[in-house]
């Protein structure tokens, strides 16, 4: 069968599933009629084929390579791990970036706020120290996912607005002048803050300035409190030799009192008031009434120094001090005026 070249570009091929070969023409004569024919071969060895129009391979091979490999998968696609957009590596890579900054101005500004509260309000410092603390253990146990959300806020609660704002004004004025955070300011600092060990005293060589007035009460309540360690180790002393039985109940309370305490329980911020209350309440007032006044009469003596060790901790009560010892059953505790003089406390 013979076919002119304007013929030959009409043919078509078609394939079945049987394993046949079909070739179809359609020419147009010139009476502009149409014929169709059609040729069919078995698919042998001894298959003989007309020409038949030449295949453009190059736009068959361009167009499967665009279907196949790592290229032909979803440009935004969430779950494909060959993506070829960088955008969106971009903005992990920007979030990470924006949330390790932040933690490290939060970390800045949580010094500086410390250092503030340390300096002027010994009180609201140390309830900062138990919030931060409760943060720290929350975080170890998996319970909060991010340190600085988790803490931002029961934080400023405690220390109120106005140590607050002050700590951010000086945090952005240090920003300023460095222009980013502390050298060795990691994402894992925050994580590991421990108040205990009280890692953020250092890394600040401007000091924070302090009013004469807030400084003057801050020594006042350092004062106090050592007064309050004195009276709880006289009552202590004084429940140790009297009363055995009623020595260890009084210690189970402090011992209770302190760790309640660390627990960050409402009503226990203040370890000192704490117990001075519970002694007080399940103990007497009596005999909290007589610890004030010998430590009251030591003091007035000038005999400070030999009682400075016995108020550091709640767990040194039951020291045996002879020089102490002594020195309280050599004291004497004027009652109604220098006529009538009794022992108070009798070792």
């Amino acid at each position: 069968m013979e076919c002119s070249s304007h013929e030959i570009a009409e043919w078509s091929i078609s394939a079945n599933s049987t394993g046949s070969l079909g070739l179809h023409h359609q020419l147009d004569d010139e009476s502009h009629h149409q014929h169709r024919f059609e040729v069919r071969y078995e698919l042998d060895d001894n298959s003989t084929f007309p020409t038949a129009p030449p295949l453009d391979l190059n736009k068959i091979y361009a167009s499967a390579r665009v279907q196949r490999g790592p290229k032909a998968r979803s440009m935004c696609s969430f779950t494909t791990e060959w993506s070829t957009s960088t955008a969106r590596t971009s903005n992990t890579t920007s979030r990470r970036q924006a949330k390790k900054q932040q933690k490290r101005r939060f970390l800045l500004f949580t010094k500086i706020l410390m250092r503030i509260l340390e300096k002027r309000d010994p009180v609201v410092y140390h309830d900062a120290q138990v919030v931060i603390h409760d943060c720290e253990q929350k975080k170890k146990k998996g319970e909060a996912e991010s340190v600085v959300e988790s803490l931002r806020t029961p934080l400023k609660d405690v220390v109120g607005p106005k140590y607050w704002k002050e700590a951010r004004n000086y945090a952005k004025r240090v920003l300023d002048t460095k222009k980013e955070a502390p050298q060795g300011a990691t994402d894992d600092e925050l994580l590991a803050f421990n108040m205990t060990d009280m890692t953020f005293r250092s890394g600040f060589s401007n000091p924070v300035p302090v009013q004469n007035k807030n400084s003057h009460k801050a020594k006042e309540d350092k004062v106090r409190k050592k007064r309050l360690w004195m009276i709880i180790c006289v009552f202590m002393k004084y429940l140790m030799k009297r009363d055995k039985e009623l020595y260890h109940y009084a210690k189970n309370l402090v011992s209770e009192c302190v760790r309640r305490h660390r627990q960050g329980d409402q009503g226990y911020r203040s370890l000192t008031g704490s117990i001075q209350t519970c002694l007080k309440k399940e103990i007497g007032a009596d005999y909290w009434k007589r610890s004030e006044d010998f430590v009251a009469h030591l003091i007035r003596s000038n005999n400070t120094s030999s009682a400075g060790s016995c108020y550091e901790s709640p767990f040194h009560v039951d020291g045996h001090d002879g020089s102490f010892r002594k020195r309280m059953n050599d004291s004497n505790i004027s009652l109604e005026g220098n006529q009538k003089r009794q022992r108070y406390f009798e070792f």
